[in-house]
């Protein structure tokens, strides 16, 4: 889980392994990838309560900030 809140957060490195992601989080924010990714209001949009897959890279991590209420993005690692 990665919070959401007006200041950006990232998560931690992504597994070995790890090829997909899939995110959903509780309020409407914005997220960035990357191997020290910062998120702000020019990331990519994702509203709440929609589940999203993206692919990624072992070793990167994702950063979030929310778009109008604090909340928490829920992160699940697949292979």
């Amino acid at each position: 889980m990665v919070p959401i809140s007006a200041a950006s957060h990232a998560s931690a490195p992504f597994g070995p392994t790890t090829t997909v992601i899939r995110v959903v989080s509780s309020a409407h924010c914005f997220i960035a990838f990357g191997q020290a990714p910062f998120a702000d209001a020019n990331g990519h949009y994702l509203p709440a309560s929609a589940p999203e897959y993206f692919r990624v890279e072992p070793g990167e991590m994702l950063a979030t900030m929310r778009s109008t209420s604090d909340g928490t993005l829920h992160v699940s690692e697949m292979t």
